[in-house]
């Protein structure tokens, strides 16, 4: 009775604490937008871009994966000189070197030189990705060159989906997002009966 008892009090002191929390901080990954894009790129057919791997002072306070569940409320992307239609992509991972784009923007064309953000509302799970389509058919500067190889581009060509493999190069890709965090959780209780103990476990 002694256990019943402290389990349910234990129970109720989760309870309390799930109805008081705030919702989730804003988390942003990607690049940190603090170099200005110098290198163009024009494909045909269009491509996938992501950054699988950057320079720890290129990243975004997040990284370059989700730390969360929840949902992309924001990205912004930064330009050089040439600017061409583009579109946001969160990328799942599902093996070792396969991908598959899980949710996708509305086309946009963002302004030469200068740092844009756009409002969207997209899923995203722990672990995933963030990348973009791009350049066709005109030449867009995405792209940050990074002579010490600390930043991996990969892409697919054409775009992710279609079953390509990635192809790899040292550039930064000038791409950000806000995740907002899901604010509930749930709570999943084993309980050994016999040995007396419940293990407690929290999902985000």
């Amino acid at each position: 009775m002694i256990r019943r008892i402290s389990l349910l009090a234990v129970l109720a002191g989760f309870a309390v604490a799930a109805n008081a929390l705030p919702a989730g901080a804003m988390v942003t990954i990607g690049s940190n937008l603090g170099r200005q894009p110098d290198v163009s790129s024009q494909y045909d057919p269009r491509p996938t871009f992501a950054n699988f791997a950057l320079a720890p002072d290129r990243q975004a306070p997040g990284g370059l994966a989700s730390p969360v569940n929840g949902t992309v409320v924001r990205w912004r992307i930064r330009v050089g000189s040439s600017t061409e239609v583009t579109n946001f992509r969160v990328i799942a991972p599902l093996a070792i070197t396969y991908f598959a784009g899980v949710g996708t923007s509305p086309q946009v064309t963002p302004p030469s030189n200068a740092t844009t953000a756009y409002d969207v509302q997209l899923p995203i799970q722990v672990g995933d990705y963030i990348g973009l389509d791009c350049c066709d058919p005109g030449d867009a500067a995405f792209f940050v060159s990074d002579p010490s190889g600390a930043s991996i581009r990969s892409e697919w060509q054409p775009a992710l989906g279609a079953g390509t493999p990635a192809s790899s190069n040292p550039y930064e890709i000038a791409l950000n997002a806000d995740i907002e965090p899901t604010s509930t959780f749930t709570i999943g209780i084993v309980h050994n009966w016999k040995k007396g103990r419940a293990s407690l476990t929290v999902v985000a």
